[in-house]
């Protein structure tokens, strides 16, 4: 479960520095897609396992609100969503890269 939140941090935390690379086309595209090709890697290391073995992934925090616990669960119906979602990521960041390359000239 940790791998799966430090893969969300990434994307985020990528994302937020492609942001503000701002004109920086190649830190930008450094930040963006890199962030979301290893925050891929690492959904799919998290989830994988989990849809092939059918042993659940779970995290529960304590939190102070009225409902109780803060609860996170990945289990095989989870896992068959998140590895399709993971793999077309990686792939699309693969080749959103490649494609900014090509525009990084033409940018204003």
């Amino acid at each position: 479960m940790n791998q799966l939140l430090l893969a969300l941090g990434i994307l985020l935390t990528g994302g937020l520095g492609a942001l503000l690379a701002g004109r920086h086309a190649k830190l930008a595209t450094f930040c963006g897609a890199g962030s979301a090709v290893l925050a891929s890697l690492l959904g799919l290391a998290a989830s994988g396992p989990v849809l092939f073995s059918g042993t659940a992934l779970h995290l529960i925090l304590p939190w102070q609100v009225p409902a109780g616990n803060f609860a996170l669960q990945i289990d095989r119906l989870s896992a068959f969503f998140l590895v399709p979602i993971f793999a077309l990521s990686l792939l699309c960041a693969i080749y959103g890269s490649e494609y900014l390359k090509d525009t990084a000239t033409t940018r204003r």
